[in-house]
């Protein structure tokens, strides 16, 4: 019998493989190794050599070693999650002489908690000037890019001189603390500063004005002092002239005007 082998020639280009997936978070530092980019050839002869990103690194946050296929963070610049939470690289890779397809390599960017909160602008909440102590004014509300972390230390930074509200540092619900000085008469408004946490940053404190609402509390108050004139020739039913009263309250109307004294004839 004779034995021939066959001898390989690199003749056949290199496979990456496909779907391959990394991560990375958002607060790598340059040079931070990301992963490396797995191919396969069937030759024998030649070595995987020459990766190169062929696309989808505009940013310039990634590079690939040529001669192992290992990326690694070149710039953070703009590696943030916020702007950007995946990239999809275009990977090529040679065996010397065969260049392999371009394969698709996707890169998600994990969240940090590295935002602060922003508690949302122009909220106005509303409670009336007989409320009770924990009675509920409403929830402040505040919103967070990052993933990680939750709306936690929520605070009344100013505005609470009184010391009538008080806020719920877990959920930003804001209620009455102390209804001694709620009045609608003395102050229809208050605006507070609020501000709230994630666990590691602090928003910026934004107004949220409470509004107080009216109720028909305060007698009304007739001016004193008023007099008219009537010949003494009137007929029934003359106009004599109209009392003058005053209310504070906006709520309510006078009526039910009565004479308790003075007439008896």
């Amino acid at each position: 019998s004779v034995v021939i082998d066959i001898t390989d020639v690199n003749d056949t280009a290199p496979v990456i493989t496909a779907a391959q997936l990394m991560s990375v978070t958002e607060s790598a530092a340059v040079n931070a190794v990301v992963g490396t980019v797995v191919a396969t050839d069937a030759d024998t002869t030649g070595t995987l050599q020459g990766w190169a990103i062929a696309g989808g690194n505009a940013d310039g946050v990634f590079q690939i070693n040529a001669a192992t296929g290992q990326i690694s963070i070149a710039n953070t610049t703009n590696l943030d999650r916020e702007t950007t939470n995946q990239y999809t690289l275009s990977v090529q890779v040679s065996d010397g002489v065969n260049s392999s397809l371009i394969e698709s390599v996707v890169i998600d960017i994990n969240d940090v908690n590295d935002t602060a909160p922003v508690v949302t602008a122009a909220q106005s909440l509303s409670i009336a000037e007989n409320a009770v102590v924990n009675d509920v004014v409403g929830t402040v509300v505040a919103t967070d890019v990052d993933t990680t972390g939750s709306l936690q230390g929520w605070t009344i930074t100013g505005g609470n001189a009184d010391g009538i509200f008080t806020i719920d540092v877990n959920t930003g619900e804001i209620t009455i603390a102390d209804n001694s000085n709620l009045d609608y008469e003395s102050s229809t408004s208050y605006v507070l500063g609020v501000q709230a946490g994630d666990g590691t940053n602090t928003s910026a404190t934004e107004n949220v004005t409470i509004n107080v609402t009216d109720v028909n509390d305060v007698t009304p108050t007739i001016t004193p002092g008023q007099s008219f004139n009537i010949a003494e020739d009137a007929n029934n039913g003359a106009a004599v002239g109209t009392v003058v009263a005053t209310d504070p309250d906006t709520v309510g109307s006078l009526q039910n005007w009565t004479i308790i004294a003075g007439d008896t004839d």
